[in-house]
C-alpha cells in the first residue's frame, strides 16, 4: 500500500483540476528533482518540510462529515480517520523558469553562443546527445514540460526572450542569451528581495544578529537621559545639606571644588560604535539576499558572477567596514571576559580546595559509619568490655629470649 503524503497544492480550478509532477535538472546541483507543472500556472517547485527528530510529528486525519460522504470530497482516501507516522509537509510554490533554464542556457566554460531561432534553443532543452546533463527521465520530462499550447512552454518562451540579445534574419527573430541581461535580471530580484524585507527568520538570522553591538558598548534606551535626571536630583539634594558649608567660599574656591569632582567621578559609559544605519541595514539585506539566491538556485560560476556585478552596482564598503569595526570591537569584549572569567575561576579554585576538604571529610566519616554498620553484634560487645589489666592479644606472639 502506497504511503499517503501531505501536499499544499495550488488551488485546483474547473478547467485545470489535475496537476502533474514532472522530474528536471536542480538549477543548482543538475540532479533529478521533482517539479509541479499547473495547467494554469506553470512551474512550481516543491519543498519538503520536515520536523526534527528530537520533536517527532505525526499527521491525524478525520474522516468526512456524514453529511458530506456522499459529496466528492479531498479526503475520500481517508475514510472513518487515518494517521500518518511521517508527518513531512510538501509545499508548492511558484518558482521562476529561468532558473531551470539558465545552467542550459548558460553551461559553465562553453564558448559564446549562436543566434538561434526560438524553436531551436527550446531543442537544446529536449536535445538527446550524450553531452548533454541529465539522464534520460530529466530528457523526457523536459519534453512533457515544453509541450506546444502548455502555460509552462509560454513562461518558459517569455523568460528566453528576456535574457536574451534579438536580431532579425529574414524577418524571423533569433535570439542568443546574454550573460549582461542575466546578471541584470539576477540584480534586480536581489533588489527586490531586500527592498520588500527578508522573511523574519532570514532577518533574524543573518542581518539583526550579525549587527548586535558587543554587551560592553551596549547603552540602555534612555539611559543618559535618565542618568542626567539622577544625577541632578542628587546635586540637588547634595547642594541642600551643604548649603551652609560653602557659605562664605570663594569663586575660585568654588570653581577647584567642582573640577575636582569631575576628576574624580567616574566615565560614563559610551558607545564607541553607533548602531547600525538603514543604509548599512540594507546593504546587508542585499547580500544576504544575493548569498540565498546563489546557495539555493544557481551554479557555482553564475554566483560568482552575480557576486561581482553587486559589487558594481552597490557600494559595500560602508558594510564591510562597519562589519571589521564591529569584529573588533566583540573581541576586545571577549577579551576582556576572559580576562574577569580568569580571575573569578582563580577564586572558585580557592574555594574548591576548601571544599574538596570537607566533602573528604564528609566522605570519610560516611565510610566509618558503614564500617561500624557492617561489624557483628559479638565484636560490638566485645569492643565495650573492660581490657583495662589484660594483656594484649599481641603478647603471646613475641619471640622467646
Amino acid at each position: 500500500m502506497t504511503t499517503p503524503r501531505v501536499f499544499l497544492l495550488p488551488k485546483a480550478t474547473p478547467s485545470s483540476p489535475n496537476f502533474t509532477i514532472i522530474s528536471l535538472p536542480h538549477p543548482r546541483t543538475s540532479t533529478s528533482t521533482r517539479f509541479l507543472l499547473h495547467p494554469d500556472t506553470g512551474l512550481h517547485e516543491i519543498t519538503k518540510i520536515t520536523p526534527t527528530a528530537t520533536a517527532p510529528r505525526s499527521w491525524l486525519f478525520a474522516g468526512a462529515p456524514s453529511d458530506t460522504k456522499d459529496e466528492k470530497t479531498p479526503v475520500d482516501w481517508v475514510g472513518d480517520g487515518q494517521t500518518i507516522q511521517d508527518a513531512s509537509l510538501y509545499v508548492s510554490t511558484p518558482v521562476d523558469p529561468l532558473f531551470v533554464l539558465l545552467p542550459r542556457l548558460l553551461p559553465a566554460g562553453a564558448p559564446k553562443a549562436h543566434f538561434l531561432p526560438l524553436d531551436d534553443v527550446l531543442d537544446t532543452f529536449t536535445a538527446t546527445d550524450d553531452d548533454d546533463v541529465g539522464d534520460s527521465a530529466d530528457k523526457s520530462h523536459w519534453g512533457a514540460a515544453l509541450k506546444l499550447g502548455s502555460v509552462a512552454r509560454r513562461q518558459v518562451e517569455a523568460r528566453i526572450k528576456v535574457v536574451c540579445d534579438t536580431v532579425d534574419v529574414d524577418g524571423e527573430t533569433a535570439y542568443r542569451p546574454s550573460l549582461e541581461k542575466v546578471l541584470a535580471l539576477l540584480v534586480g530580484k536581489c533588489e527586490v528581495m531586500a527592498e520588500g524585507g527578508l522573511p523574519k527568520s532570514m532577518e533574524d538570522m543573518f542581518v539583526v544578529k550579525p549587527l548586535v553591538l558587543p554587551i560592553s558598548e551596549a547603552q540602555p534606551e534612555g539611559g543618559e537621559e535618565e542618568a542626567g535626571k539622577e544625577g541632578d536630583d542628587a546635586a540637588i539634594e547634595e547642594a541642600s545639606r551643604t548649603t551652609l558649608v560653602v557659605v562664605g567660599k570663594s569663586n575660585e574656591e568654588k570653581k577647584d571644588e567642582e573640577t575636582a569632582d569631575e576628576e574624580s567621578a567616574p566615565p560614563k559609559p559610551r558607545n564607541l560604535l553607533p548602531p547600525a544605519s538603514k543604509a548599512i541595514i540594507q546593504l546587508l539585506r542585499l547580500r544576504v539576499a544575493s548569498q540565498f539566491l546563489s546557495a539555493s538556485y544557481l551554479t557555482t560560476h553564475l554566483s560568482v558572477l552575480l557576486a561581482t556585478a553587486l559589487t558594481s552596482a552597490h557600494d559595500f564598503t560602508s558594510l564591510d567596514t562597519y562589519l571589521s569595526e564591529l569584529k573588533r570591537l566583540r573581541s576586545e569584549a571577549l577579551s576582556l571576559r576572559s580576562g574577569d572569567f580568569s580571575m573569578k575561576r582563580g577564586l572558585d579554585d580557592d574555594g574548591g580546595d576548601a571544599g574538596a576538604g570537607k566533602r573528604r571529610k564528609k566522605e570519610e566519616e560516611e565510610a566509618e559509619k558503614k564500617r561500624k554498620k557492617n561489624v557483628s553484634r559479638g565484636v560490638r560487645d566485645l569492643g565495650k568490655a573492660n581490657t583495662r589489666g589484660m594483656a594484649k592479644m599481641t603478647s603471646f606472639f613475641k619471640k622467646k629470649a
